[in-house]
């Protein structure tokens, strides 16, 4: 225990004195205290908002990423099925071709011919600023007799859809049963 021998005034001043202090330095405490959590708060608040603006970035460049990767597959995908309908007309317009020359020849070939081979190979040519298609055939085949085959060489002539029927002269030689080659142009 401490004796204090000052007078009971001072002793209250000493006192009021002592707990100024121990305010002032809880105040002083407190707002050191105060100041340290605000930076604290600042400093957490901007690498808070630093970190979203990032993964914000790298979300908004993955996106992009995937987007253009979409897009890119979505162009592979339009190519290969462009190319497979260009491939689809192709075949069709080559069908139809073959069909509507083959019905033709039958229309016009007696029961005394046979074919035994048929080429067909479609081409083009430009006249007057359009396109005429036409196909380069060859035909092998027998007929019965060589009058079949004269018969059957008069109505491709007068046949407005084939042109430049040529026999190959080994055509006219055997009177029957006479093997033919025979090349022509058909337009359709």
């Amino acid at each position: 225990m401490d004796i204090n021998l000052l007078p009971d005034f001072q002793k209250k001043e000493l006192e009021t004195e002592y707990l100024q202090k121990r305010i002032f330095l809880i105040f002083v405490f407190a707002t050191f205290s105060l100041v340290i959590f605000v930076f604290i708060m600042f400093g957490l608040r901007h690498y808070v908002s630093e970190r979203v603006i990032d993964f914000a970035g790298v979300v908004l460049s993955r996106n992009d990423d995937l987007e253009k990767a979409s897009v890119q597959e979505t162009k592979k995908i339009i190519a290969n099925v462009n190319q497979d309908l260009t491939k689809i007309v192709s075949v069709q317009s080559q069908t139809v071709f073959t069909a509507s020359f083959l019905e033709k020849i039958a229309s016009l070939t007696s029961a005394n011919i046979y074919f035994t081979n048929i080429s067909l190979e479609k081409n083009f040519r430009k006249i007057e600023q359009r396109t005429q298609f036409f196909a380069d055939v060859d035909l092998k085949g027998i007929a019965k007799t060589r009058e079949d085959l004269y018969e059957f060489r008069k109505i491709l002539s007068q046949e407005i859809s084939f042109e430049n029927a040529y026999f190959a002269p080994f055509s006219w030689i055997d009177p029957v049963d006479a093997e033919f080659s025979l090349s022509l142009i058909f337009i359709p």
